[in-house]
């Protein structure tokens, strides 16, 4: 029993005679006095030394000390609680239940201080309290109940529960005893630990040891529950808990035969399982001795063959069911047996036998046939033969292999009986299938090789079984009298993979060869030729003999060759092992290229031929013959077109010494190559061998030397004669006719058809002249290289020469039979002739005008380089030299030849449109209504140049006319850039800045007249782009000319000429009143700071000088201008330059377009297109970054005219608590602005007194219109733009200081926003 806890439990009850005090002395002195014992002690017997009257008396004197007057109720109440708040609950009871009711204390027992059921750490406490209870109150306790609560506390603690508790229930345990439940439920648990080890066994069919472990419980249901009723307890809880129990109490097997069993291991176990089972439990009916006797008691039906012993089928023949017993009893004696041999093949085999198949008496037979020998390695052999079929194929082949050979022994006859017919079907199926796998891999082409090596050992193992034999089919044992060695077979696969390996090329016949007789060695006889047999038993002796590449590559070339017969082949195979190494190798080399250039094989076999002994050349002769008949024509055609004249005659006499006799004979049947006139006019020629040799080195005769060599009859049987003349001519050749005479000798055809007429032609050319033989050469070489037709023009007027002899045109005549012409005349040449002949007079002189050119650009390039030795050298050889204007115009491409135009040898005159300016552009830079540009170009070493617009020439002369006069500005290298006025005509910024642009180009010397054509035009397209001095890029278009901001390029462009810089006042006369009306009104403050960068030092000067000029719109029609401005004082030409060039802007009149709608009459509008280029560069920085739905926004800002001037030159500056601030700041540091113009109205300062007299604008106030690309601060329509480089003024509105009202924004925005839009893309 394990060690009593005591434990505390909660209670429901609650008492008035809880007293906190008396109640823990209670438990304190029932504590002591118990100590740790308890009423049951060890060995499960009363504890005589319990101190059960020292603990009557604690609670005797704990109630005596109770006040008040106590009921039976009230003292049950109070002693219940006493016990449920006491950790150890028999001593509790021990102590108190004498007390108390017997009614009391049960109900206590069975209540509060009852545990759940299967609750193993509270029982052996719980026990103990019922205990306790029989002793002090046997009223509420019988001594029954308590000997059997004793009883089960012992049996709670031995090893075998189920037997202790199943006594238990049988001694008597009735339904109202408090351990009833507990029991029952111990009792339950128990069967199913009991059932679970049962079938853990069972799984395992350790049979031995599951008959130990129930032992007793056949004995007890024999002894005790056979005896009572069926309803009782145990039997109950038994059929609940543990179903099969009366199979385990009924089981009785074989101790002698499960106990053998113990030795098998547990695969072998699990292998033999279906058979191991039949000596295990009924577990079909439950009430026989094992499953085996069931079996036999159930019977069998003995019209079935079929017959099922648990998981095994036995088989008989109909009728025969009563021998299934018999064949039970002989299966487990095997199993027995099989304990005996103790080896796993004996096991795998009878598993395989009996349990994954049928049971037969044939398997019981061949099963016993094994035990009966005794023999493990031949029951190996049998299962690896039988097993394996689900395995490798290898496995059980080599097997049934090794067994075949032991089924002949006499002693095994029994089991050759048993499994003979079944080793045949095998043998029978596997031979099949290989031939049948054999047959698909050659056909698909798969490897073979492993299915041909088991064919061949499958058969090698059934020759040598005779008795298998009557088994097989009759075409299988006729393959085994001629069946091929292991050795023959290896050899035949290493020829294979050889020959699909080679490097010979396509041996694919071999391979076949090969596989056909492997076919039909291994598969069918009869389906091979008998040459084809002979052939490969051949190969297959050489390839035994000879083991070098060579060889072999030589012997698969014979075998595949077509060109001899078998005989041959063998012949050759069978010498090839005694030949010399060398010839081995030059030979394999000439019969493996064979097949793809045999007429190269026919002369190299040849060769090799005539450099071995006599029975080589008898052995190989025939081979050679075969090929050289095969080739024919075909050969000799070869020959002629790839051996030299030397190497043919060699090939011919090497033929005669291999072939004798038959070179001499007429036989039709002879080879084309060895017919008796090739090799007698072969012997001809050995004298004109040098000839031929020389004809051989010139590439246009090999045709002719194949015709030499050749010989033969020829159309008219006179060739070789004809043949034999011409080299004779050629022999005895002249130096200086040798050309013409190889020209003619080359034109002699391969078929010799034209030979007599280059025999008469070479004789009539040694009768020429040198200059007949010129002529020849040109007829030749028309007739070559150009038409027919050409050719007889030239032969006609050759013929027509006064200078040629006679003989010379008998030889011309010669010549052109040979080449098929003849002279013609005019009534001769049709159109199509005369056409041919002009197109090739007319290309004639294309080619000599293009070589005319050549010269010209020679002569060009290198006057560029030298002009004064190149016009020496011309002078030299008496040719004229051109002009540098020539040169020039000469070097033009086609697309400026109608804008350029020669003025006379030094000057010329290009035009440049100017249609494409707008009108602010024409505006901006002094070109009004001029649609050209002239440039006034002189070529030189140091060029000059002018420029004119074409309004200039109206009512005169045009400029660049030989008559006109200019004064060009000439550019010296290292001089200065030019400075306006140059020669005619008015200046203006436009003139200034190609002037400036053309002299920087030309400061490096003249290049072409094309390079400054492309420098005037790159200018015009982006006029507003660059620097008007230097050209440097602004990094932003401009919209007027001005001068980046280095000082040298601004003092320069100060000081050009005055028309230049009041150019504005003839094209605007309105914008230059402005300024200077400007510039009066912030003279009139005093404060020089509204006046940037004035040459004067007070204002006064400034007044002064402005009341002595004139109105601008007297100015503007003036003829000379300069020369008035001049006449008044010297200052007032200083103070027109600041004020017209001070704004590095353009400040132009608003006109059509531009002109923004809704101002009041009387109103003046100006645009500033631009600022400086700084400040527009910033101002476009920041509008690419800038995030808005719009790209900028119109804004208006008032201010007074006198700070008009500071903002048109500088652009609006924060003046935030600065002297020049004019109005508060409100909203901190900024520029104010405002959305809508009325706002910005109400800070319009009027004019006042500083009013230039001679203005137009009188009583005026100035509203300015911005651009802004950045937020504002502000609100109520005002901003306040903090960064003043994020505006950009563009309009001034001068409205009449009288309005009562301006337009609002909605009126004007639009507008304003769309000429903002065409500023920025380049439109304006």
């Amino acid at each position: 029993m394990p060690p009593l806890r005591r434990s505390s439990s909660n209670f429901s009850i609650k008492s008035k005679f809880s007293s906190h005090g008396q109640s823990d002395n209670w438990h304190r002195q029932v504590s002591f006095e118990a100590g740790d014992q308890h009423p049951v002690g060890l060995g499960y017997v009363p504890n005589a030394s319990f101190p059960w009257a020292a603990l009557r008396r604690i609670t005797d004197s704990y109630l005596i000390k109770k006040r008040g007057k106590n009921t039976v109720e009230d003292r049950d109440a109070c002693l219940a609680l006493l016990i449920k708040n006491h950790t150890a609950k028999d001593i509790a009871i021990a102590a108190c239940g004498h007390a108390m009711s017997p009614k009391s204390v049960r109900d206590l027992l069975a209540g509060d201080l009852n545990i759940k059921l299967g609750d193993s750490y509270g029982l052996p406490s719980y026990l103990q309290a019922i205990i306790a209870a029989n002793h002090v109150n046997e009223g509420a306790v019988s001594a029954l109940e308590a000997r059997r609560t004793i009883e089960l506390m012992a049996s709670n603690s031995t090893v075998r529960d189920l037997q202790a508790l199943l006594q238990i229930l049988i001694n008597g345990v009735p339904a109202n005893f408090l351990i009833h439940p507990h029991i029952q439920t111990l009792v339950g648990l128990a069967c199913v630990k009991f059932s679970t080890q049962l079938e853990e066994l069972r799984g395992q069919h350790q049979w031995r040891r599951a008959q130990i472990a129930t032992e007793w419980l056949g004995n007890f249901v024999q002894r005790s529950v056979e005896s009572l009723p069926e309803n009782l307890d145990a039997t109950k809880l038994l059929y609940e808990n543990f179903p099969h129990w009366r199979a385990w109490a009924n089981w009785s097997p074989d101790l002698t035969r499960v106990g053998r069993w113990e030795l098998f291991s547990p695969g072998q176990r699990q292998t033999l399982s279906n058979a191991l089972v039949l000596e295990g439990p009924d577990f079909v009916y439950d009430r026989h001795g094992t499953l085996r006797e069931a079996v036999e008691a159930k019977g069998f039906i003995p019209s079935l063959t079929s017959h099922s012993v648990g998981s095994l089928v036995f088989e008989v023949g109909r009728g025969m069911a009563h021998d299934v017993p018999n064949m039970v009893h002989r299966l487990l004696n095997l199993v027995d047996a099989a304990v005996v041999m103790s080896d796993n093949d004996d096991t795998a085999i009878l598993a395989y036998f009996c349990i994954s198949q049928s049971v037969t008496n044939k398997r019981l037979d061949c099963l016993e046939c094994l035990s009966h020998l005794g023999d493990p390695s031949i029951s190996a052999l049998v299962s690896q033969a039988y097993r394996a079929r689900k395995e490798t194929w290898g496995t059980q082949m080599a097997a049934v292999m090794r067994l075949l050979p032991i089924l002949g022994v006499e002693r095994c006859n029994s089991l050759r009986i048993a499994i003979g017919h079944d080793i045949a079907s095998f043998v029978r199926g596997t031979l099949e299938e290989l031939q049948k796998r054999l047959l698909s891999q050659l056909r698909s082409g798969q490897p073979s090789s492993d299915t041909e090596t088991r064919l061949q050992a499958c058969g090698d193992g059934l020759r040598n079984t005779p008795w298998l034999w009557p088994s097989l089919d009759d075409a299988l044992v006729d393959l085994f009298k001629d069946w091929p060695s292991p050795e023959d077979v290896v050899c035949l696969q290493s020829i294979r993979d050889f020959a699909k390996t080679s490097s010979a090329g396509n041996m694919l016949d071999v391979v076949k060869k090969v596989d056909d007789y492997l076919v039909n060695c291994l598969v069918k006889r009869g389906t091979i030729n008998t040459s084809t047999r002979i052939l490969v038993r051949a190969l297959i002796k050489l390839w035994i003999q000879a083991l070098d590449s060579d060889r072999r590559l030589l012997a698969l070339s014979v075998v595949q060759g077509r060109v001899i017969t078998t005989n041959f082949r063998c012949r050759c195979l069978d010498q090839l092992p005694l030949l010399p190494d060398g010839f081995v190798h030059s030979l394999r080399n000439i019969i493996q290229n064979h097949d793809e250039a045999p007429e190269p094989a026919c002369v190299d076999l040849t060769t090799l031929l005539t450099t071995t002994e006599l029975s080589v050349v008898t052995c190989w002769r025939p081979v050679l013959n075969r090929m050289l008949k095969n080739r024919g024509e075909k050969l000799i055609d070869y020959a002629l077109s790839n051996l030299k004249a030397k190497e043919w005659l060699q090939f011919l006499l090497d033929l005669r010494q291999i072939f004798g006799e038959e070179v001499n004979s007429d036989a039709t049947t002879s080879a084309p190559i060895l017919k008796p006139q090739l090799h007698r006019w072969a012997n001809n020629l050995d004298g004109y061998l040098p000839v031929i040799s020389q004809l051989e080195e010139d590439a246009r005769c090999g045709p002719t030397v194949q015709c030499i060599l050749a010989g033969g009859d020829g159309l008219h049987g006179l060739l070789e004669d004809t043949l034999e003349r011409v080299l004779l001519l050629m022999l005895n050749v002249e130096a200086h006719s040798k050309p013409v005479m190889m020209a003619i000798i080359s034109l002699l055809k391969r078929d010799g058809s034209n030979a007599l007429d280059i025999a008469d032609a070479l004789s009539s050319l040694g009768s020429a002249t040198e200059e007949g033989l010129d002529a020849c050469l040109h007829v030749i070489d028309f007739v070559q290289n150009k038409t027919r037709e050409v050719a007889e023009v030239v032969l006609t007027g050759w013929l027509q020469a006064p200078s040629l002899t006679v003989l010379d045109q008998k030889a011309l005549e010669s010549v052109a039979e040979v080449l098929g012409i003849r002279p013609s005349s005019k009534q001769d040449w049709s159109e199509a002739g005369l056409e041919v002949v002009t197109n090739y007079l007319d290309a004639e002189y294309a080619d000599l005008f293009a070589e005319a050119q050549r010269l010209e650009e020679m002569r060009f390039l290198l006057k560029s380089l030298d002009p004064q030795g190149t016009s020496q050298l011309l002078a030299s050889v008496g040719i004229e030299d051109s002009s540098a204007v020539d040169d020039a115009l000469a070097s033009l491409p086609p697309a400026l030849i109608s804008v350029v135009e020669k003025v006379d040898d030094l000057r010329v005159e290009m035009l440049f449109p100017l249609t494409h300016l707008t009108q602010p552009q024409r505006l901006r830079f002094g070109l009004g209504m001029a649609q050209s540009l002239y440039l006034h170009f002189v070529v030189a070493d140091d060029p000059a140049f002018c420029l004119h617009l074409d309004s200039e020439m109206k009512g005169k002369r045009r400029a660049g006319h030989a008559t006109s006069i200019h004064d060009p500005w000439q550019v010296i290298p290292g001089g200065e850039g030019p400075d306006l006025p140059i020669c005619q005509g008015h200046t203006s910024p436009a003139k200034y800045h190609l002037s400036r642009a053309i002299s920087r180009h030309l400061t490096d010397g003249f290049k072409s007249l094309e390079a400054v054509h492309v420098l005037v035009t790159a200018v015009l397209q982006d006029l507003d782009k660059g620097c008007i001095t230097c050209g440097r890029d602004h990094g932003v278009k401009v919209k007027g000319p001005t001068t980046c901001s280095n000082a040298v390029c601004r003092n320069a462009f100060l000081s050009a000429s005055l028309e230049i810089h009041l150019c504005q006042i003839r094209q605007d006369p309105a914008a230059v009143d402005c300024l200077l009306s400007m510039v009066y009104s912030a003279a009139s403050t005093g404060n020089m700071q509204l006046l940037p960068n004035c040459p004067f030092n007070n204002t006064a000067t400034v007044l002064q000088i402005l009341n002595l000029l004139p109105s601008m719109s007297s100015l503007q029609n003036s003829d000379g201008m300069a020369e008035v401005i001049r006449g008044y004082n010297p200052q007032v030409e200083q103070l027109l330059i600041w004020v017209c060039t001070a704004c590095r802007g353009f400040l132009s009149s608003a006109q059509g377009n531009l002109r923004i709608p809704s101002f009041p009459a009387g109103s003046h509008q100006f645009l500033l297109s631009n600022h400086s280029p700084e400040h527009e560069a910033a101002f476009s920085r920041h509008i690419s970054g800038w995030i808005g739905s719009a790209q900028t926004r119109v804004l208006f800002h008032g201010t007074s005219l006198d700070r008009l001037f500071a903002i048109t030159c500088q652009g609006l500056q924060v003046m935030s608590h600065t002297p020049l601030q004019a109005n508060g700041a409100a909203s901190g540091a900024g520029v104010y602005c405002a959305t809508e113009p009325s706002t910005s109205w109400s800070y319009c300062g009027a004019q006042g007194v500083g009013n230039w007299p001679q203005s137009q604008f009188s009583n005026f106030r100035v509203l300015l219109g911005l651009e802004n690309a950045g937020p504002g601060v502000g609100g109520g329509g005002v901003h306040v733009v903090r960064d003043a480089t994020t505006l950009a003024v563009r309009y001034l509105f001068m409205m009449p200081a009288s309005i009562g009202a301006v337009p609002v924004a909605a009126h004007i925005t639009p507008a304003m926003s769309s000429v903002y839009a065409s500023l920025r893309s380049g439109a304006l």
